[in-house]
C-alpha cells in the first residue's frame, strides 16, 4: 500500500508489504501528524499476492479523512466487490488481458464509489 499527502519523503509514502507490520507503522505514522490523502492498495498484491487489511484501512480512512483506493486488477469485480459495501473509494482497473489476452488492445477503468457520486 502507499500513502499520498505530504511527508518527508515527498508526495509518497511506501508501506511495501501490505502485511499486518506494515499496517502498524502506517497507524503509527497517522498518530504522529502524516497527513495523507489517499491510501492507494491492490487487491491481492503483485507479485507477492498479499491481501491488505482493507477492513483497517476503512476504517483509518474514515478516522483521517482520506480516499481509499483499490486496484482490483488481479481480483477482478467478479471476486471483489469493494464499492457496494462501501469498502472503497475508488476502485481501479486494468482490462486490457480481461479484453484480450494478445497485448492488442488497452482498456481500464475507474470507478467511483457512493461517497464521490
Amino acid at each position: 500500500a502507499a500513502a499520498a499527502g505530504p511527508s518527508p519523503e515527498g508526495c509518497c509514502r511506501f508501506y511495501g508489504r501490505g502485511d499486518a507490520a506494515d499496517l502498524r507503522a502506517f497507524e503509527r505514522d497517522l498518530r504522529a501528524g502524516l497527513r495523507v490523502c489517499a491510501v492507494f492498495a491492490e487487491l491481492p498484491s503483485n507479485p507477492l499476492l498479499q491481501v491488505p487489511p482493507l477492513r483497517a484501512l476503512r476504517r483509518l480512512a474514515d478516522q483521517h479523512g482520506f480516499l481509499l483506493v483499490v486496484d482490483d486488477t488481479i481480483a477482478t469485480f467478479l471476486n471483489a466487490d469493494l464499492l457496494s459495501d462501501g469498502t472503497a473509494d475508488l476502485v481501479a482497473s486494468s482490462l486490457t488481458k480481461l479484453f484480450s489476452g494478445r497485448s492488442n488492445v488497452i482498456g481500464g477503468a475507474l470507478l467511483l464509489g457512493r461517497r464521490l457520486r
